[in-house]
């Protein structure tokens, strides 16, 4: 009996110390994510990609450049990593983008994502590189917008694609 309760609590510890070390490998803002070890065993979905009717090899294109009229969500999610993505999330409407890029043509710049967050809702991808969050919002008329911050550091880094 010592035997079986000694070797449950050694695989709890191991499946908690697996759900932290999780949340870090997949950059995750939860504290606690095994996402990474389940993986393997979910269906794999396939990758977000431009579809055939074209759309820019780089969706990072300078503000100010012409704006293809077959430019889709999917090609502007194109650029985010596989598995950042969430489906479930819509589209922003153009009256609530054009807010942002009124705040940021007044020089009224983001200090923190959850300003965004709370203009815009939830990102359409969501992702960490380099203690750098990237955010992607898709907008209605084939634009998007894309907000960076290192670390915990005040300040956000907006881009307007296609506006």
């Amino acid at each position: 009996m010592d035997d079986l309760l000694k070797g449950t609590i050694g695989i709890s510890v191991l499946v908690v110390l697996a759900g932290i070390v999780g949340a870090a490998i997949s950059g995750s803002d939860r504290a606690f994510d095994l996402r990474p070890f389940l993986r393997p065993w979910r269906t794999q979905t396939p990758a977000i990609a431009p579809t055939a009717q074209g759309g820019p090899q780089n969706p990072n294109v300078p503000a100010g450049s012409p704006t293809p009229q077959n430019l889709t969500p999917q090609a502007l999610l194109a650029a985010c990593p596989p598995h950042s993505v969430d489906p479930q999330i819509g589209q922003v409407p153009l009256a609530r983008a054009e807010q942002v890029r009124q705040r940021l043509a007044a020089n009224q710049p983001f200090q923190d994502l959850i300003e965004i967050q709370t203009l815009l809702g939830n990102p359409n991808c969501n992702y960490l590189s380099d203690r750098t969050r990237h955010y992607r919002y898709v907008v209605e008329t084939g634009k998007a917008i894309d907000a960076q911050q290192v670390g915990d550091q005040p300040g956000v880094t907006v881009t307007l694609v296609h506006f």
